[in-house]
């Protein structure tokens, strides 16, 4: 039987909730690791956070010393405590991370997390969830086949680190409706003979008898012709 194994290399800290998908993700710092028991570096775009909290442009790798390595390089709660301190301070577009989340909870547009609540995702996923996942994003009306979608997804898991976004709906479970009156199901005989009920009603009328004269034989028979004589 195959072993799998699954190493979390990177981590996402953002003051603004995933929940808010694209707009969260320009104020976001990566916590990735480099190697080593306690080689984690604190990364935004091309720059990486010093032990100090200045943001430091790598030098190419060939060129970088033991001093500058160790003033960028952390174990990972270290990493975790100084991305957390520097996330408020990112700033796109002339705003800060801060000031866009008051102005978010002023606004109503997030709601105040509780006292003790986590934002962070879960690191990573079961091969049975990003299959759910894989499944979901299918375009209709494509359909993947369950056994394609959990080789697909153990394939994933073995190459990439990935996390959910607990309030997608997708994870949400299903409100089941209550089970309403259900029909009784029809004999498959009295169907049939609904149908040539039916099919009789739209027949064309019987022709009149011979025996009736040409005057009556003109007009529609509404009612049943009456037998001619012997």
């Amino acid at each position: 039987m195959s072993t799998f194994y699954v190493d979390p290399r990177k981590y996402v800290v953002n003051l603004i909730p995933n929940s808010l998908g694209f707009f969260a993700q320009p104020f976001e710092i990566s916590v990735e690791w480099r190697g080593g028991d306690a080689r984690w570096a604190v990364v935004r775009h091309d720059q990486y956070l010093s032990s100090d909290g200045v943001w430091d442009d790598a030098p190419r790798a060939s060129e970088r010393e033991d001093g500058w390595l160790d003033a960028h390089r952390f174990d990972l709660d270290t990493a975790f405590r100084l991305a957390k301190e520097a996330a408020p301070h990112v700033t796109v577009k002339g705003r800060t991370a801060a000031e866009v989340l008051a102005r978010l909870l002023a606004t109503g547009r997030i709601a105040q997390p509780a006292a003790g609540q986590d934002e962070t995702p879960d690191a990573t996923v079961t091969a049975r969830d990003l299959a759910h996942a894989l499944d979901n994003s299918t375009p209709y009306p494509i359909k993947l086949d369950g056994d394609l979608c959990r080789f697909m997804a153990e394939r994933l898991l073995e190459m990439l680190t990935i996390g959910k976004r607990p309030e997608h709906l997708v994870w949400q479970p299903e409100e089941q409706s209550e089970p309403g009156e259900q029909p009784e199901p029809q004999d498959p005989a009295e169907l049939r003979r609904m149908a040539d009920e039916a099919a009789g009603e739209d027949a064309a009328p019987p022709p009149p008898p011979a025996c009736w004269p040409a005057w009556r034989r003109s007009g529609p028979i509404t009612s049943p012709a009456p037998p001619c004589p012997a």
